[in-house]
């Protein structure tokens, strides 16, 4: 964790990005810590939020009314279900995912 601000703190996730935490927990400036993805708080690179991070599509597989993405940012790999009728992002390419609500801090 870079810095707590309270009950959340910005923590670098690697490879040079960071995302805003909610903290769960006394947890202080330095600190390793684990996190927590919800997959509810996820939105699609169209949609706008404060805690944005890249991914990099592993792969996609389209099933006509929805599209699955296997996606990956910090480990392990995340699979994604985004609905509507079209694929919308190609396998390889580097894309922002932003958050809807805070990432959860763990210690």
């Amino acid at each position: 964790m870079i810095e707590r601000n309270g009950a959340s703190g910005l923590v670098d996730v690697g490879s040079g990005q960071r995302v805003e935490v909610a903290l769960l927990q006394s947890i202080a400036a330095g600190e390793k810590i684990r996190i927590a993805l919800r997959p509810e708080i996820l939105r699609s690179a169209s949609a706008t939020a404060a805690t944005p991070f890249n991914a990099r599509v592993l792969d996609r597989r389209y099933q006509g009314t929805q599209t699955v993405y296997d996606i990956v940012s910090v480990r392990p790999p995340l699979e994604v279900l985004e609905l509507g009728t079209a694929a919308r992002h190609q396998v390889g390419v580097e894309t922002p995912v932003p958050c809807r609500g805070k990432v959860a801090g763990l210690s």
